[in-house]
């Protein structure tokens, strides 16, 4: 009797898109993208005369943070950190997957990366601002997440808060720019 209800208990559960702690089942989508300057010839100045800085240094670099969950659950993200970094964030709902990132290096040959692969799930962006001070009000719990975690996201459903995490970011190939 107790293996049949522990059957109902994880087919209900499959169903209503939930793990067995009573949380929503999300998952991270996390990849991080070097943006590379082209090369500006040593000596030339802007419009009024000035030099420009030719040096190759401060390479941007681009972040794609996804959520995907059930259909069902209404998540709200809280908070995110990234490599141990704080930042401050507005989501975006996606409409159609896969989620895919174009890299035109070569145009002959131009890449394409699956970010988020078809789901009939919710999926949310997380577009990045900037960085905030939030760090120095992480709970313990957080922090040890932060250890472990390149990506950490805080989430409220039903009025409680939980985590996503991705264990790294994957990495794209870098844009190169001419």
């Amino acid at each position: 009797m107790t293996i049949l209800k522990c059957t109902a208990l994880f087919i209900l559960t499959a169903i209503s898109g939930c793990n067995v702690f009573g949380q929503p089942a999300v998952k991270t989508y996390a990849f991080e993208q070097q943006s590379i300057p082209g090369n500006i010839p040593a000596g030339v100045t802007d419009e009024n005369g000035n030099p420009i800085n030719t040096s190759k240094a401060g390479h941007s670099t681009s972040f794609y943070i996804y959520l995907s969950h059930s259909n069902k659950s209404i998540i709200t993200p809280v908070s995110l950190w990234i490599n141990g970094r704080s930042y401050s964030f507005q989501t975006e709902h996606i409409k159609n997957t896969p989620v895919t990132k174009v890299n035109p290096n070569i145009p002959e040959r131009a890449t394409t990366t699956v970010l988020v692969p078809k789901t009939s799930n919710k999926v949310t962006r997380l577009l990045i601002l900037n960085t905030s001070d939030k760090l120095s009000n992480t709970s313990s719990t957080e922090k040890k997440m932060l250890n472990t975690s390149s990506v950490v996201i805080s989430y409220k459903w039903k009025g409680k808060i939980y985590y996503a995490t991705a264990k790294e970011l994957k990495r794209l190939e870098p844009t190169l720019h001419q």
